[in-house]
């Protein structure tokens, strides 16, 4: 299965993630693109998405674009851990 999200300048910020690891147990994917560009994400929910994505161990091809989200270095070890 593929999953796709484009949610370009939202404004989402890390609390809008916190049910994101949860919501992707419902998915059995090989394929996830999440393009957050221009959001507020931040290392909070660079985290939380780490966590969502750490449960899809069928996942072969993965595309993520937090660019403008003030995740840091911390966010960035959370996501390539």
């Amino acid at each position: 299965k593929e999953l796709s999200f484009v949610l370009i300048g939202n404004d989402f910020k890390p609390i809008n993630f916190e049910r994101f690891p949860t919501y992707m147990t419902k998915f059995n994917l090989t394929s996830f693109e999440l393009n957050l560009y221009a959001n507020k994400v931040e290392a909070e929910g660079a985290r939380l998405i780490a966590e969502g994505i750490k449960t899809q161990p069928h996942l072969k091809q993965l595309s993520i674009d937090l660019y403008f989200n003030n995740i840091g270095e911390n966010g960035t070890k959370y996501i390539c851990d």
